[in-house]
């Protein structure tokens, strides 16, 4: 589900019982005088974050969640957005037959140039809707060695950065025609 709008049309009360009622992951992110996050797994609140004037606040506690959710809930104008969650896509680059443009200064000032080739190699959001996975913030990815299939292992990592609405994942991938052959 991805919804998101402006708090002129859809109060923060209003967002959190959708969450609520229809039993979603994810989380509701506010935009405006103050910036916030809400975590949400099977529709219960589980944390929330909020950034303004006097710095960044994160709840996972009932008070800490409750004090967080009574300030996001006074901001009137901005926007929200539901299940824009994150979109990872992993892609092979090939530079053979592109031009080198690391002495241009400004290319929009340079001639017209051959770009390096683009192939989407794995859409995670694939996973999503045939597993069931929710994608967290991948922050770390390393090549492992030959698999018996003979593709390498490719290991995507996220921690919870200490949040209880985010989760820490080790995802493992046999990823073929990656790397120097064995």
């Amino acid at each position: 589900m991805h919804l998101s709008g402006q708090l002129s049309d859809w109060s923060i009360n209003d967002l959190l019982q959708i969450m609520q009622v229809t039993k979603k992951t994810g989380s509701l992110d506010i935009e405006g005088e103050r910036r916030g996050r809400v975590h949400f797994r099977e529709g219960r609140v589980t944390g929330a974050e909020l950034t303004g004037f006097d710095g960044a606040h994160t709840g996972s506690d009932r008070a800490g969640v409750a004090d967080i959710l009574y300030v996001l809930s006074s901001v009137a104008e901005g926007s929200f957005s539901v299940g824009a969650g994150n979109t990872i896509r992993l892609y092979r680059y090939a530079l053979a037959g592109a031009d080198d443009v690391s002495g241009v200064a400004d290319l929009d000032d340079a001639a017209p140039v051959r770009e390096a080739g683009k192939e989407l190699v794995l859409d995670l959001d694939s996973l999503v809707a045939s597993e069931g996975l929710t994608l967290d913030n991948i922050e770390g990815m390393t090549l492992g060695p030959r698999l018996p299939d003979g593709g390498r292992a490719l290991l995507l990592v996220s921690d919870n950065n200490f949040t209880p609405g985010q989760v820490s994942q080790f995802l493992l991938f046999s990823a073929d025609g990656v790397g120097p052959a064995a």
